[in-house]
């Protein structure tokens, strides 16, 4: 199953990505919890998504900096 999880995130991963500037914080708090399931399971190395959690730290809400923020660190 794993490796059709990966070839699925491969598919979509820009899309996913692209959505951490969508206008609404909704839909950037649910691209950040996506890529945090991604990583946590392994589907993807970690240094594609670092630019990302990065600019996630300094977003205007302050939940998706302290989500952000929590992922870097662990």
């Amino acid at each position: 199953m794993t490796g059709m999880a990966s070839t699925i995130i491969q598919v979509y991963i820009k899309q996913i990505l692209e959505s951490f500037f969508h206008h609404h914080s909704q839909v950037r708090m649910i691209a950040l919890g996506v890529i945090t399931l991604i990583l946590r399971q392994g589907l993807m190395h970690p240094v594609q998504i670092v630019p990302y959690l990065i600019s996630m730290g300094t977003d205007s809400d302050s939940t998706i900096r302290a989500k952000a923020a929590t992922y870097e660190l662990c």
